[in-house]
């Protein structure tokens, strides 16, 4: 059904917008046969498809957006990382160990900040989420329950952006997870400035990007990593999927303001669960510089 969405590689700006059109028409038509535990509806933003299926063997519960899976949880433990991707936000612990507040940008059922609460009792997390439907979908379908050190603030982030006066030692960025259309005005040169601006000297910065670095889409990616890295000294890339991994996958890109380098493990811990998937060399000459006044985002996701 939607979920099928998840797979097309855009052919074309015209052709991908028709068959989105297509598919949700049909999503719209299918919805009537379903069965009770599925949930069909719209937010003042959003097209979202609740539903349970098998995941690895286990009971799980998935919420699309617009025609994509954006999260995901399993039934039998509310609080556990379903996707490879989203444990890499652990990473702020090995580049700034004494972090003690973190934000996060776009938060979808939050499967993230559910776990962040747990395994970071002591660490504050402010939370901005456009869309507020999403977080009462959160607490009335995915468990998830704020704690006394969560703050969710309902905003478009760059308005966020332009306003707070605080400071953070981690920015956490999950806004771009859809290979079929991008927030464009989240992906300039000017965005990632003024989320360096709300970072700690020591700060992290760690963004989930979907995309593929050769394929469908690639000038996209590697126009966000170019952009990225003209605004932080150090920038790392990582595939959730693996360093070697061709096709769609998240791609999960580090930017710290320190300019000294930082030691890479080559064993243990750090490097099981992160840095085998670092990419040594990434190809960015296609990319170019996202501005606010020329960002074609949605053209080079499909090109």
């Amino acid at each position: 059904m939607l979920f099928l969405l998840a797979s097309i590689n855009a052919i074309g700006t015209v052709k991908k917008y028709f068959i989105l059109s297509i598919s949700l028409l049909i999503g719209n038509l299918l919805s009537s046969f379903l069965p009770n535990d599925n949930i069909d509806f719209d937010t003042d933003y959003s097209r979202i498809l609740i539903s349970e299926s098998e995941y690895k063997n286990r009971d799980a519960r998935f919420m699309a957006i617009n025609g994509y899976v954006n999260s995901g949880m399993y039934l039998d433990n509310p609080t556990e990382l379903i996707y490879e991707y989203a444990h890499f936000y652990d990473i702020i612990d090995y580049y700034l160990p004494n972090n003690k507040n973190a934000i996060m940008f776009g938060a979808g059922a939050y499967s993230y900040p559910k776990h962040f609460q747990k395994k970071f009792p002591e660490k504050k997390l402010d939370i901005v989420e456009i869309d507020p439907a999403l977080t009462e979908i959160a607490k009335n379908h995915f468990q998830f329950t704020q704690n006394s050190a969560t703050n969710i603030i309902h905003q478009d982030a760059r308005y966020f952006l332009s306003i707070t006066n605080k400071k953070y030692d981690a920015v956490l960025y999950d806004v771009l997870t859809s290979n079929l259309i991008a927030p464009f005005h989240l992906t300039t040169l000017e965005t990632f400035n003024s989320i360096s601006n709300i970072m700690t000297d020591d700060g992290v910065f760690v963004m989930n990007i979907l995309g593929d670095l050769n394929g469908v889409g690639s000038t996209f990616l590697q126009s966000e990593i170019k952009t990225v890295k003209e605004v932080f000294p150090q920038v790392y890339v990582f595939n959730a999927l693996g360093k070697d991994f061709e096709g769609i996958s998240n791609h999960m890109i580090v930017g710290l303001k320190k300019k000294s380098d930082i030691e890479i493990p080559n064993s243990g811990y750090f490097f099981d669960t992160y840095f085998k998937y670092l990419i040594s060399s990434v190809n960015i000459e296609q990319g170019i510089i996202f501005t606010d006044n020329y960002a074609p985002a949605n053209y080079l996701i499909s090109k």
